[in-house]
Protein backbone atom coordinates (compact mmCIF):
# COMPACT_ATOMS: atom_id res chain seq x y z
CA UNK A 1 0.00 0.00 0.00
CA UNK A 2 2.90 2.69 0.92
CA UNK A 3 4.25 2.36 -2.96
CA UNK A 4 0.82 3.26 -4.13
CA UNK A 5 0.38 5.97 -1.28
CA UNK A 6 3.78 7.20 -2.42
CA UNK A 7 2.68 6.97 -6.17
CA UNK A 8 -0.67 8.43 -5.91
CA UNK A 9 0.71 11.53 -4.20
CA UNK A 10 3.56 12.21 -7.18
CA UNK A 11 1.44 11.32 -10.15
CA UNK A 12 -0.58 14.21 -10.53
CA UNK A 13 2.82 16.41 -10.96
CA UNK A 14 4.51 13.96 -13.22
CA UNK A 15 1.37 13.76 -15.71
CA UNK A 16 1.02 17.56 -15.60
CA UNK A 17 5.08 17.94 -16.31
CA UNK A 18 5.37 20.58 -13.28
CA UNK A 19 8.56 21.10 -11.98
CA UNK A 20 9.43 19.42 -9.36
CA UNK A 21 10.32 21.10 -5.67
CA UNK A 22 13.14 19.29 -3.91
CA UNK A 23 11.10 17.73 -1.54
CA UNK A 24 8.99 16.04 -4.33
CA UNK A 25 12.04 14.81 -5.95
CA UNK A 26 12.98 12.92 -2.46
CA UNK A 27 9.30 11.35 -2.83
CA UNK A 28 9.86 10.34 -6.19
CA UNK A 29 13.50 8.56 -5.43
CA UNK A 30 11.07 6.64 -2.71
CA UNK A 31 8.82 5.41 -5.22
CA UNK A 32 11.11 4.20 -7.53
CA UNK A 33 12.75 2.18 -5.37
CA UNK A 34 9.63 1.10 -3.91
CA UNK A 35 8.32 0.33 -7.23
CA UNK A 36 11.76 -1.73 -7.92
CA UNK A 37 11.05 -3.95 -5.12
CA UNK A 38 7.72 -5.22 -7.20
CA UNK A 39 8.27 -8.39 -9.20
CA UNK A 40 7.18 -7.14 -12.82
CA UNK A 41 4.43 -8.63 -13.51
CA UNK A 42 2.91 -7.14 -10.45
CA UNK A 43 3.75 -3.42 -11.44
CA UNK A 44 0.78 -1.62 -12.87
CA UNK A 45 0.79 1.17 -15.48
CA UNK A 46 1.31 3.92 -13.32
CA UNK A 47 4.72 2.01 -11.82
CA UNK A 48 5.73 1.73 -15.35
CA UNK A 49 5.15 5.13 -16.17
CA UNK A 50 7.06 6.95 -13.36
CA UNK A 51 10.41 4.50 -13.93
CA UNK A 52 9.80 5.82 -17.63
CA UNK A 53 9.54 9.08 -16.65
CA UNK A 54 12.65 9.27 -14.19
CA UNK A 55 14.66 7.17 -16.85
CA UNK A 56 13.88 9.81 -19.36
CA UNK A 57 14.76 12.74 -17.03
CA UNK A 58 18.57 11.53 -16.81
CA UNK A 59 18.37 10.40 -20.53
CA UNK A 60 18.20 7.16 -20.16
CA UNK A 61 16.07 6.92 -23.39
CA UNK A 62 16.21 3.33 -24.34
CA UNK A 63 15.37 2.61 -20.67
CA UNK A 64 12.14 5.01 -20.71
CA UNK A 65 10.90 3.85 -23.97
CA UNK A 66 10.75 0.04 -22.62
CA UNK A 67 8.67 1.39 -19.42
CA UNK A 68 6.33 3.61 -21.26
CA UNK A 69 5.61 0.76 -23.65
CA UNK A 70 4.88 -1.77 -20.83
CA UNK A 71 2.61 1.34 -19.50
CA UNK A 72 0.68 0.90 -22.62
CA UNK A 73 0.77 -2.85 -22.41
CA UNK A 74 -0.88 -2.44 -19.01
CA UNK A 75 -3.05 0.40 -20.14
CA UNK A 76 -4.09 1.06 -23.71
CA UNK A 77 -5.77 4.03 -22.77
CA UNK A 78 -3.03 5.89 -20.64
CA UNK A 79 -2.46 8.77 -22.78
CA UNK A 80 0.30 10.37 -21.12
CA UNK A 81 2.71 7.46 -21.47
CA UNK A 82 1.87 7.92 -25.07
CA UNK A 83 2.94 11.60 -24.90
CA UNK A 84 5.80 10.78 -22.64
CA UNK A 85 7.43 8.13 -25.17
CA UNK A 86 6.59 10.52 -28.36
CA UNK A 87 9.00 13.24 -26.14
CA UNK A 88 12.19 10.40 -26.09
CA UNK A 89 11.06 9.45 -29.54
CA UNK A 90 12.09 13.65 -30.38
CA UNK A 91 14.72 13.01 -28.30
CA UNK A 92 16.39 10.50 -30.36
CA UNK A 93 15.37 11.74 -33.71
CA UNK A 94 12.79 9.50 -33.98
CA UNK A 95 10.30 11.89 -35.28
CA UNK A 96 7.51 9.78 -37.13
CA UNK A 97 7.37 7.44 -33.69
CA UNK A 98 6.77 10.55 -32.11
CA UNK A 99 3.94 11.98 -33.94
CA UNK A 100 2.52 8.40 -34.07
CA UNK A 101 2.44 8.02 -30.20
CA UNK A 102 0.81 11.90 -30.03
CA UNK A 103 -1.46 11.20 -32.87
CA UNK A 104 -2.94 8.10 -30.22
CA UNK A 105 -2.77 10.73 -27.41
CA UNK A 106 -5.13 12.73 -28.59
CA UNK A 107 -7.28 10.37 -30.39
CA UNK A 108 -7.26 9.38 -26.41
CA UNK A 109 -7.67 12.94 -25.07
CA UNK A 110 -8.78 15.87 -27.65
CA UNK A 111 -8.04 18.33 -24.98
CA UNK A 112 -4.34 17.29 -24.10
CA UNK A 113 -2.87 20.23 -24.51
CA UNK A 114 0.50 19.08 -23.85
CA UNK A 115 0.26 16.57 -26.52
CA UNK A 116 -0.99 19.32 -28.90
CA UNK A 117 2.77 21.59 -27.48
CA UNK A 118 4.78 18.24 -28.65
CA UNK A 119 3.25 17.20 -32.02
CA UNK A 120 3.69 21.58 -32.86
CA UNK A 121 7.63 20.76 -31.56
CA UNK A 122 7.40 17.42 -34.08
CA UNK A 123 5.83 19.74 -36.97
CA UNK A 124 8.30 22.27 -36.39
CA UNK A 125 11.29 20.14 -36.54
CA UNK A 126 9.69 18.89 -39.64
CA UNK A 127 9.33 22.17 -41.40
CA UNK A 128 5.39 22.13 -41.04
CA UNK A 129 4.89 25.54 -39.75
CA UNK A 130 1.31 25.81 -40.40
CA UNK A 131 0.38 22.79 -38.84
CA UNK A 132 2.52 23.52 -35.65
CA UNK A 133 1.03 27.03 -35.43
CA UNK A 134 -2.72 25.25 -35.86
CA UNK A 135 -1.98 22.74 -32.96
CA UNK A 136 -0.65 25.93 -30.73
CA UNK A 137 -3.69 27.96 -31.83
CA UNK A 138 -5.90 24.79 -30.32
CA UNK A 139 -3.48 24.19 -27.07
CA UNK A 140 -3.61 28.33 -26.38
CA UNK A 141 -7.58 28.19 -26.60
CA UNK A 142 -7.44 25.30 -23.92
CA UNK A 143 -4.68 27.00 -21.57
CA UNK A 144 -4.05 30.72 -22.65
CA UNK A 145 -1.76 31.15 -19.73
CA UNK A 146 0.41 28.51 -20.60
CA UNK A 147 3.68 29.60 -20.90
CA UNK A 148 4.76 26.71 -22.95
CA UNK A 149 2.84 27.42 -26.15
CA UNK A 150 4.17 31.04 -25.83
CA UNK A 151 7.69 29.46 -25.86
CA UNK A 152 6.77 27.21 -28.20
CA UNK A 153 5.39 29.87 -30.93
CA UNK A 154 8.39 31.89 -29.98
CA UNK A 155 10.77 28.52 -31.18
CA UNK A 156 8.79 28.64 -34.63
CA UNK A 157 9.27 32.22 -35.01
CA UNK A 158 12.73 32.31 -34.23
CA UNK A 159 12.70 29.15 -37.06
CA UNK A 160 11.17 30.82 -39.48
CA UNK A 161 13.61 33.99 -39.06
CA UNK A 162 11.23 36.49 -37.31
CA UNK A 163 13.64 36.80 -34.64
CA UNK A 164 11.97 40.41 -33.47
CA UNK A 165 8.64 39.04 -33.35
CA UNK A 166 10.38 35.85 -31.77
CA UNK A 167 11.73 37.63 -29.08
CA UNK A 168 8.38 39.83 -28.03
CA UNK A 169 6.69 36.15 -27.79
CA UNK A 170 9.29 35.14 -25.33
CA UNK A 171 9.02 38.03 -23.79
CA UNK A 172 5.33 37.32 -23.05
CA UNK A 173 6.37 33.38 -21.92
CA UNK A 174 8.80 35.25 -19.35
CA UNK A 175 6.07 37.27 -17.78
CA UNK A 176 3.70 33.68 -17.26
CA UNK A 177 6.89 32.10 -16.20
CA UNK A 178 9.69 34.34 -14.73
CA UNK A 179 12.12 31.17 -12.97
CA UNK A 180 11.93 29.31 -15.84
CA UNK A 181 16.05 29.26 -17.12
CA UNK A 182 15.20 27.92 -20.46
CA UNK A 183 13.12 30.60 -21.36
CA UNK A 184 15.99 32.73 -20.82
CA UNK A 185 18.41 30.73 -22.79
CA UNK A 186 15.66 30.33 -25.95
CA UNK A 187 15.39 34.65 -25.71
CA UNK A 188 18.66 35.06 -25.38
CA UNK A 189 19.79 32.78 -28.62
CA UNK A 190 16.80 34.52 -30.44
CA UNK A 191 18.70 38.03 -29.52
CA UNK A 192 21.99 36.80 -30.09
CA UNK A 193 20.77 35.76 -33.80
CA UNK A 194 19.03 38.86 -33.63
CA UNK A 195 21.91 41.25 -33.42
CA UNK A 196 22.09 42.11 -29.28
CA UNK A 197 24.86 40.19 -28.52
CA UNK A 198 24.58 42.47 -24.83
CA UNK A 199 20.39 41.50 -24.36
CA UNK A 200 21.76 37.82 -24.93
CA UNK A 201 24.44 37.99 -22.44
CA UNK A 202 21.86 39.17 -19.96
CA UNK A 203 19.64 36.68 -20.78
CA UNK A 204 22.13 33.73 -20.56
CA UNK A 205 23.53 35.11 -17.58
CA UNK A 206 19.97 34.73 -15.72
CA UNK A 207 19.31 30.93 -16.96
CA UNK A 208 22.81 30.17 -15.69
CA UNK A 209 21.85 32.36 -12.32
CA UNK A 210 18.48 30.43 -12.64
CA UNK A 211 19.76 26.92 -13.87
CA UNK A 212 22.80 26.63 -12.82
CA UNK A 213 26.17 26.06 -14.87
CA UNK A 214 26.92 23.73 -17.60
CA UNK A 215 28.70 23.26 -20.60
CA UNK A 216 25.63 25.21 -22.86
CA UNK A 217 25.38 28.12 -20.72
CA UNK A 218 29.15 28.50 -21.14
CA UNK A 219 29.05 27.78 -24.31
CA UNK A 220 26.39 30.45 -24.83
CA UNK A 221 27.71 33.02 -22.77
CA UNK A 222 31.41 32.52 -24.82
CA UNK A 223 29.21 33.43 -27.96
CA UNK A 224 27.22 36.71 -26.56
CA UNK A 225 30.81 38.23 -25.03
CA UNK A 226 32.88 37.05 -28.33
CA UNK A 227 30.91 39.49 -30.35
CA UNK A 228 32.13 42.00 -27.79
CA UNK A 229 35.86 42.66 -28.30
CA UNK A 230 36.41 44.45 -25.23
CA UNK A 231 35.23 41.40 -23.63
CA UNK A 232 37.45 39.02 -25.07
CA UNK A 233 38.98 37.67 -21.60
CA UNK A 234 35.16 36.91 -20.36
CA UNK A 235 34.61 35.15 -23.59
CA UNK A 236 37.28 33.17 -23.69
CA UNK A 237 37.24 31.78 -19.88
CA UNK A 238 33.07 30.19 -20.71
CA UNK A 239 34.17 29.04 -23.95
CA UNK A 240 37.52 27.26 -21.94
CA UNK A 241 35.03 26.28 -19.47
CA UNK A 242 32.38 24.71 -22.11
CA UNK A 243 35.21 22.50 -23.83
CA UNK A 244 36.77 21.57 -20.70
CA UNK A 245 33.62 20.39 -19.71
CA UNK A 246 32.99 18.92 -22.84
CA UNK A 247 35.31 18.55 -25.63
CA UNK A 248 33.24 17.55 -28.41
CA UNK A 249 30.86 19.89 -27.86
CA UNK A 250 30.66 21.52 -31.34
CA UNK A 251 31.63 18.88 -33.09
CA UNK A 252 28.67 17.03 -32.49
CA UNK A 253 26.31 20.06 -32.65
CA UNK A 254 27.69 19.95 -36.28
CA UNK A 255 27.25 16.30 -36.67
CA UNK A 256 23.57 16.19 -34.75
CA UNK A 257 21.90 19.55 -35.74
CA UNK A 258 19.81 20.62 -38.32
CA UNK A 259 22.05 21.95 -41.31
CA UNK A 260 20.25 25.21 -41.02
CA UNK A 261 21.13 25.55 -37.34
CA UNK A 262 24.76 24.75 -38.06
CA UNK A 263 25.05 27.32 -40.77
CA UNK A 264 23.90 29.82 -38.37
CA UNK A 265 26.07 28.95 -35.34
CA UNK A 266 29.11 28.04 -37.66
CA UNK A 267 28.58 31.81 -39.25
CA UNK A 268 28.47 33.40 -35.85
CA UNK A 269 31.38 31.80 -34.89
CA UNK A 270 33.10 32.84 -37.72
CA UNK A 271 31.43 37.02 -37.25
CA UNK A 272 33.09 36.48 -33.86
CA UNK A 273 37.11 35.42 -35.20
CA UNK A 274 36.45 37.94 -37.93
CA UNK A 275 35.86 40.51 -36.03
CA UNK A 276 38.22 39.86 -33.40
CA UNK A 277 40.77 39.46 -36.33
CA UNK A 278 39.80 43.24 -37.43
CA UNK A 279 40.31 45.28 -33.53
CA UNK A 280 43.61 47.12 -33.65
CA UNK A 281 47.00 45.16 -32.91
CA UNK A 282 47.57 47.41 -29.51
CA UNK A 283 43.79 47.61 -28.48
CA UNK A 284 43.74 46.53 -24.85
CA UNK A 285 43.18 42.58 -24.21
CA UNK A 286 45.55 41.51 -27.51
CA UNK A 287 46.39 38.34 -25.46
CA UNK A 288 42.62 36.94 -24.83
CA UNK A 289 42.00 38.11 -28.41
CA UNK A 290 44.70 36.06 -29.80
CA UNK A 291 43.71 33.01 -27.15
CA UNK A 292 40.13 33.04 -28.34
CA UNK A 293 40.92 33.02 -32.33
CA UNK A 294 43.06 30.66 -31.50
CA UNK A 295 40.80 28.02 -29.21
CA UNK A 296 37.83 28.87 -31.46
CA UNK A 297 39.44 28.27 -34.77
CA UNK A 298 40.95 25.16 -33.30
CA UNK A 299 37.44 23.50 -32.61
CA UNK A 300 35.77 25.33 -35.86
CA UNK A 301 38.23 23.59 -38.10
CA UNK A 302 37.83 19.91 -36.36
CA UNK A 303 34.22 20.26 -36.17
CA UNK A 304 33.82 21.58 -39.86
CA UNK A 305 36.31 18.51 -41.05
CA UNK A 306 34.38 15.63 -38.89
CA UNK A 307 31.12 16.82 -40.65
CA UNK A 308 32.76 16.83 -44.01
CA UNK A 309 33.71 12.72 -43.54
Amino acid sequence: MANNNIVDRILPELLQEKKLTEAREKMLTQAVKQIKKIADDDRSDEHWFVLGYTAAAVNNNYDALHYFELAIEKNKDFEAAYKQRATVYLKIGENQNALSDLNKALEIDPDYTLAYIERATVYAEEGEYEKALKDLEVASKNDPENPQVLAQHASILEKQGNLKEAVEKYDKAIEQSKNDANLYSQRGVAKLFNDDPEGAEKDFAQAQKLGGSNHITAFNLGLALGHQPEKSKQAYQHFTKAFRKKPTLLSEYYDEAHEKDVSRLDQKLQDILDTLNNVHTNHPGRYYREELIGLLSSKMNDARSKKEK
